[in-house]
């Protein structure tokens, strides 16, 4: 009980680094976990905390379009279209729409089955120039690496050519 408890309390800290977050918790939530919230704070928005899986089954499944929204926020909405994208559009008729959408033509199975070969291919590229690295001895930057991989096969799946082609840098 005591690690469970550690786990809720380290994930509520760090959903108290998003000031936007006001925790509102369950009935059976233990009470050390509603101090820790008192002392550390919380922000604006409403954050609903479940501690048990009985709980977080009747949650998500009896009121899943209650906590399906996400919070409007400035930048989303001039960086997005209004926020009507599927990452940022509120769950409404619109949002069913362009997900379904997705779903059919463009994460269907037969369509990302189609570029296997590309990401095959990608990850063997990636594995040689690890192996290259720990064969010279030379430090070997992951994260880098893991970055240029995505870039790389998101470029060829949605543009046909590598992202590292024709002299274009890479900039962060």
């Amino acid at each position: 009980m005591e690690a469970q408890i550690e786990q809720i309390v380290d994930h509520i800290i760090l959903l108290l680094h998003f000031p936007f977050f006001k925790l509102i918790f369950c009935k059976d939530t233990p009470e050390i976990i509603r101090r820790i919230v008192d002392i550390l704070g919380s922000g604006l928005r409403p954050a609903l905390v479940v501690s048990s899986p009985k709980m977080a089954k009747e949650t998500l499944k009896n009121h899943d379009i209650e906590f399906s929204g996400r919070p409007s926020m400035l930048s989303q909405n001039k960086l997005f279209y209004n926020g009507l994208e599927i990452v940022f559009s509120p769950y409404n008729d619109y949002w069913r729409e362009i997900r379904k959408l997705c779903v059919v033509h463009i994460f269907s199975v037969k369509r990302v089955a189609s570029f296997s070969s590309i990401r095959k291919y990608e990850v063997s590229q990636m594995i040689r120039k690890i192996s290259g690295h720990a064969a010279s001895s030379k430090a070997t930057n992951l994260n880098e690496i893991l970055m240029s991989l995505t870039s790389t096969i998101i470029c060829r799946v949605a543009f046909g050519r590598r992202y590292d082609e024709e002299g274009n840098e890479r900039s962060r």
